[in-house]
């Protein structure tokens, strides 16, 4: 008998605590309430509270789907400046390997460095360029997505200078 009573105690208590819970979300919502019914006074496109809560629905679906796209722009703008770094840093490989290559021609006045195309190699016995090289029969070593157009007119151009330097001399 004695532990019933505990119990119904324990019970009591809890079911006060309830109560209390209860009482302040009830309260929350009267005022939630009084506010969604003020709201609907003023804005002359909302009739009652299920208008407000269509709007709000709607207001954090689009939300939602701006931010996704938002991330996904950010995504392909940082895909499309891995892509162009790769590309400058190719491009200033590419620049450096022909200056070093322009370097050792002028510095020993021979053929180019064995292993560039044949036709680039061309060169008389006075040091002359005999043939310019083809645009599209040079051959460079790069990755396929990479267009090789600027690479090409930068070595006609370095063909173009050591020509006018043995001119020169």
């Amino acid at each position: 008998m004695e532990t019933d009573i505990k119990n119904l105690k324990l019970q009591k208590e809890c079911l006060i605590r309830q109560r209390s819970e209860l009482k302040r979300e009830l309260r929350r919502s009267f005022v939630y309430r009084a506010f969604v019914r003020r709201l609907c006074e003023l804005s002359p496109g909302l009739r009652d509270a299920r208008d407000v809560l269509l709007r709000y629905d709607n207001l954090t679906f689009h939300k939602q789907k701006l931010l996704e796209k938002e991330r996904m722009s950010q995504e392909k703008m940082r895909n499309l400046k891995q892509e162009g770094l790769a590309y400058v840093e190719y491009m200033k490989n590419e620049i450096l390997h022909l200056n070093n290559e322009l370097l050792i021609r002028k510095n020993n006045s021979s053929p180019w460095i064995e292993g560039r195309n044949e036709k680039m190699n061309q060169i008389s016995e006075d040091g002359k360029v005999t043939k310019l090289p083809d645009v599209n029969d040079a051959k460079v070593d790069k990755p396929s997505d990479v267009r090789n157009i600027p690479a090409m007119e930068y070595m006609c151009i370095l063909q173009a200078v050591i020509q006018l330097m043995k001119k020169k001399k």
